[in-house]
């Protein structure tokens, strides 16, 4: 059976790097798991597996063992890297999309201010002008306006740095994935309805994938994504009050 790597193992070093791959691979979908439930409407996931494997691929082939860091977290930075930038070059709207996420946070915040408690969907809709339907429509446009703020396209030096920052854990790949948690306070979230606050905690306190989310909760996956949207932005709002 023809290795499909094959082609780009032809440093002399190729064994190592070979090993790197597919020690990694697992990496990939774990990596996609975790950013799944923020990805926009209509990403292929076998796309974005593929793109990568080919960040992995790059990163197996330039890693540097001098730089004392694990390559495992160098990996993963390149690999989300690569996976940011296909978002990027796929998304629809652009920048326009996180133009929307700004104005849906601050109809949140602003009605949470002036009622001194959650709105309700109704009435986010009436405050933007816009059916339910469409508010539904705006929550999944803007599912992907978080990764799309992201600027991980960084120097090879710049990199090394970032990932050098974490490399004193135990656990380098475990503390990244905790940094990328959203720091929601305890009496934020306690507000929340019962939906939104079991989607919070199955995604970020258990770390499920959003498919097994919608398996427990026996909702379509889109509408997780629906609670989990409007979740952080009732909760930000609250922070931020």
């Amino acid at each position: 059976m023809n290795n499909p790597y094959s082609s780009y193992l032809e440093e002399p070093d190729q064994s190592i790097i070979h090993n790197r791959i597919l020690d990694n691979l697992p990496l990939v979908k774990h990596i996609i798991g975790r950013m799944e439930i923020h990805l926009p409407g209509g990403m292929d996931r076998e796309d974005l597996i593929s793109i990568g494997n080919e960040g992995l691929i790059d990163a197996a082939q330039k890693f540097d063992p001098a730089k004392n860091v694990k390559f495992q977290t160098y990996a993963y930075v390149r690999i989300r890297g690569a996976i940011l930038d296909e978002i990027r070059r796929s998304s629809f709207g652009g920048q326009s999309i996180v133009r929307r996420q700004k104005q849906l946070s601050e109809v949140y915040a602003a009605l949470q201010s002036r009622l001194i408690r959650q709105p309700t969907d109704i009435e986010v809709a009436d405050e933007l002008g816009v059916t339910s339907d469409k508010l539904d429509h705006w929550l999944d446009e803007t599912r992907g306006a978080h990764l799309l703020s992201l600027d991980e396209r960084v120097q090879e030096d710049d990199l090394y740095r970032r990932v050098d920052q974490v490399s004193d854990s135990e656990d380098h790949l475990d503390k990244i994935i905790q940094s990328e948690k959203i720091a929601l306070m305890v009496h934020a979230i306690e507000q929340l309805s019962k939906d939104e606050k079991l989607v919070l905690s199955l995604y970020y306190e258990q770390e499920l994938s959003l498919k097994e989310i919608s398996i427990i909760m026996e909702l379509s996956e889109g509408r997780i994504c629906q609670i989990h949207k409007k979740a952080i932005l009732k909760a930000r709002a609250m922070v931020a009050a």
